[in-house]
């Protein structure tokens, strides 16, 4: 299997429309606030790599 191959093309459209991954229950609220940031659609509300690399160390 290749990874993604369900998709057949249309996995970026679906990206750009909103598909993200289920976050799992128990996830630490820190990871989970920053991948919900990372996902904004406004590139200038998304965390700088100085934000990531300072809230995952």
């Amino acid at each position: 299997d290749i990874a993604f191959s369900k998709y057949e093309g249309s996995l970026i459209a679906e990206i750009c429309e909103g598909l993200r991954p289920n976050i799992l229950k128990g996830t630490a609220t820190y990871y989970t606030e920053l991948l919900t940031k990372c996902w904004d659609k406004d590139p200038k509300e998304r965390p700088s790599a100085i934000e990531i690399h300072e809230t995952i160390l």
